[in-house]
């Protein structure tokens, strides 16, 4: 269409906030694809999942190793006491 031509044209003249001009954030597809949004989301939800299982398994096991190593401290420090 020539009205589209001519008001991307426009808009590559005016600058955004960030300096991006504003005919670079016209999308060519206007319709949002629902069905694809759904999957993604789906993806993200069980990767966001994966990810919180596996900081939570480094977290106790940082946290073990923590213990072991207050633990071996706290021996040494008696076995120093009572010699």
């Amino acid at each position: 269409m020539v009205w589209s031509r001519s008001l991307t044209n426009y808009l590559s003249t005016i600058l955004g906030q960030d300096g991006v001009t504003l005919s670079d954030v016209i999308y060519e597809n206007n319709d949002p694809d629902y069905e694809d949004k759904d999957e993604d989301k789906d993806k993200d939800k069980d990767k966001d999942e994966e990810d919180f299982e596996e900081e939570s398994e480094e977290r106790e096991e940082g946290d073990k190793r923590k213990r072991r190593k207050n633990n071996c401290e706290r021996v040494k420090k008696i076995k120093t006491q009572r010699i």
